[in-house]
């Protein structure tokens, strides 16, 4: 029994590359194409098949966590979902996610399948953002106090720019702070 095109249909269907399913499967990239291409057969098609359900299964927990952590929160047409460029900044933010070799780009997928069941539900528009990494945070909050050591505080316009800085600075050393948990 050839596997092949059931095995790049799930592939994709998670949103994954041939060299992300090859992370997590612990095969060879090349090792993936050959599969799809029916060139070379798993030694166990079933077990290829769990692991593909398990992985499957990931995805859903994925998607669960990420709906559950917005629901969390009023939910309005500013909420946001937060997902990762890279596997690196992934991996930053995520130890589960580094440990086991998650892509990231299977939490892309669960993020926009979570944006689906949100928009929904509750008739909404939710945006899909790239989560930033601690040295983007740390860089952002820097640029944040050179701004406001700049500001005339006399100045009501830019106490006021000042207040809206601080307010972006307290969030993102929150974000921090989250993450270290």
């Amino acid at each position: 029994m050839e596997i092949g095109m059931e095995l790049r249909a799930r592939r994709r269907a998670l949103g994954l590359s041939p060299k992300d399913l090859s992370i997590l499967l612990a095969v060879g990239e090349g090792v993936i194409a050959d599969w799809e291409s029916n060139h070379r057969h798993p030694k166990d098609p079933d077990r290829l098949r769990g692991d593909l359900n398990a992985i499957r299964d990931l995805h859903d927990q994925l998607v669960s966590e990420i709906v559950d952590q917005l629901e969390e929160t009023e939910i309005t047409n500013k909420s946001s979902i937060e997902t990762y460029w890279t596997n690196d900044a992934y991996w930053e933010i995520d130890t589960y996610a580094r440990e086991h070799k998650i892509p990231a780009s299977l939490h892309n997928v669960a993020a926009a399948h979570a944006q689906q069941i949100i928009e929904a539900k509750y008739s909404t528009t939710v945006s899909i953002e790239r989560a930033l990494t601690r040295k983007e945070i740390l860089a952002r909050i820097a640029d944040i106090l050179d701004e406001q050591n700049e500001l005339d505080l006399d100045d009501p316009e830019e106490s006021f720019t000042f207040d809206t800085l601080d307010f972006e600075r307290i969030s993102l050393e929150h974000t921090l702070k989250e993450r270290r948990v």
